[in-house]
């Protein structure tokens, strides 16, 4: 089997404090020369030193070209990589860290997965500085949903990654093309300083449909930066939010929509009692944080279904 042709995108919102750091690991990748047939920098409207930093990249390497989308939301700018040139998309985050083997993994899951449409790695949550006890305690419940596999190493315990996610995701160019030409997705994702969410689970979904399958593979190891802002109860409970309103929306794309909307929300009737009353009577710090996320989710998902206009769609 010969071997497969890359492209790799870096889609970037106001990225100048680590973008440089995710070029530069990308531009380390073995078989870089070999296998990597474009490298783009797509700057989804930023308006800090992004482009500054894109284009005096661009000027060293004539594989790396600057896309600027003005169109606000991360899928607006992962479309931007539609026309690649191959038979892979890598999209990769401004805060990711890429492994030096990372590619040579990737081609070793493509020649054994024939039927793979959607691939991913091992995302390791790497917080940038000291975290204290609390954001500890919220970098453990929310690791998942801020798109990682593991903690601090890939030593960690983990569980097997069964849906695919956004850091690192690869994806068949020739299934990405057809999800445009359909209409591309409904949800456009993190917008700006708005955690909007879901359009992962959309994208894979699609090629899903196309009769392709998902495959994970932790050999294939990638850092995701975390600073610690992103671990403030602020910025959880607005990503909590965003995720909520992409997973409702999902939910409603399935063929007994009306059915499974309904049993979560009674689902998150309960929820929302069980987990107020467990944080006015329990002590210990992780798990009244767990049940205080829980409330959020809860929340958000009721009213959701409280401003609903698609029951009789």
């Amino acid at each position: 089997m010969d071997d497969v042709k890359f492209t790799i995108a870096i889609c970037t919102y106001n990225g100048e404090k680590t973008l440089e750091r995710a070029i530069e690991s990308v531009l380390a990748l073995l078989k870089f020369d070999d296998w990597v047939e474009e490298f783009l920098l797509i700057d989804n409207a930023s308006n800090d030193n992004t482009a500054k930093i894109c284009k005096a990249y661009q000027e060293k390497n004539e594989k790396i070209h600057y896309i600027f989308e003005a169109k606000p939301g991360l899928s607006n700018a992962r479309r931007c990589a539609v026309v690649a040139k191959g038979d892979w998309v890598i999209y990769v985050d401004d805060d990711n860290i890429l492994s030096e083997d990372w590619l040579i993994g990737l081609q070793e899951t493509i020649r054994a997965n024939p039927k793979a449409g959607v691939i991913n790695g091992a995302v390791i949550a790497t917080p940038v500085e000291k975290l204290n006890e609390y954001e500890e305690i919220r970098l453990n419940l929310m690791y998942r949903r801020l798109a990682c596999t593991h903690i601090y190493s890939i030593n960690f315990q983990a569980k097997e990654n069964t849906e695919p996610i956004g850091a690192g995701m690869c994806v068949k160019a020739s299934a990405l093309k057809i999800v445009s030409e359909n209409g591309w997705l409904s949800l456009i994702g993190r917008k700006g300083n708005q955690l909007s969410s879901g359009e992962d689970t959309e994208l894979s979904r699609k090629i899903f449909e196309q009769g392709y399958v998902f495959v994970s593979n932790y050999d294939m190891k990638l850092l995701h930066l975390i600073p610690k802002f992103r671990l403030s109860e602020e910025y959880v409970d607005k990503l909590l939010i965003g995720l909520t309103k992409g997973w409702y929306y999902n939910i409603n794309q399935k063929k007994y929509y009306l059915l499974a909307r309904s049993a979560r929300l009674i689902k998150y009737l309960f929820v929302l009692i069980k987990s107020n009353i467990c944080m006015a009577f329990r002590k210990d710090k992780m798990k009244k944080e767990k049940n205080r996320e829980r409330c959020v989710i809860a929340r958000e998902f009721i009213s959701c279904g409280v401003e609903d206009h698609l029951l009789f769609r």
